[in-house]
């Protein structure tokens, strides 16, 4: 009853802040196939230090991650995951960690293209500059690119 009247009362405070509490989202990239290309990033925590150079290498260059329709899931194994701000349900974490990171390793960065199959899988950093070296390459991008033009 206890922690049940705590979480009210949380509740209330986010609302009074202004702050709004939401509850966790099922991700299916399944849903994403033929729209996005997406990069899942695995790590212990997001405070970890290879995680959080990766993220920032990223965080310079939004402008060639929407052209590139490029969507970023970090997967953690010891805290929350997310979507962008979203936090992702328990159910699809598991789901995603089980498919691509079954080796459980401390950091993991994969590439999944359009077609919803691994273009890249990599346990060390991967610069910005390589990662869209490598979509652009892509026959797809590159079909995309003419069609922009």
């Amino acid at each position: 009853m206890y922690n049940i009247i705590q979480c009210i009362l949380f509740a209330i405070l986010l609302s009074s802040l202004g702050i709004e509490a939401s509850d966790p989202v099922e991700i299916d990239l399944n849903d994403y196939r033929w729209q996005n290309r997406i990069l899942l990033i695995y790590s212990e925590h997001s405070s970890d230090s290879v995680y959080s150079e990766q993220i920032s290498h990223f965080s310079e260059h939004q402008t060639g991650f929407d052209e590139r329709d490029l969507l970023v899931i970090s997967i953690f194994a010891h805290e929350p995951s997310r979507f962008g701000e979203k936090e992702i349900d328990k159910n699809s974490t598991k789901q995603i960690a089980g498919r691509y990171f079954s080796d459980d390793p401390a950091f993991s960065f994969i590439l999944i293209g359009k077609d919803g199959g691994v273009k890249l899988r990599s346990d060390e950093l991967v610069s910005t500059q390589d990662l869209f070296g490598l979509i652009d390459s892509m026959p797809m991008r590159r079909n995309e690119m003419r069609g922009r033009n």
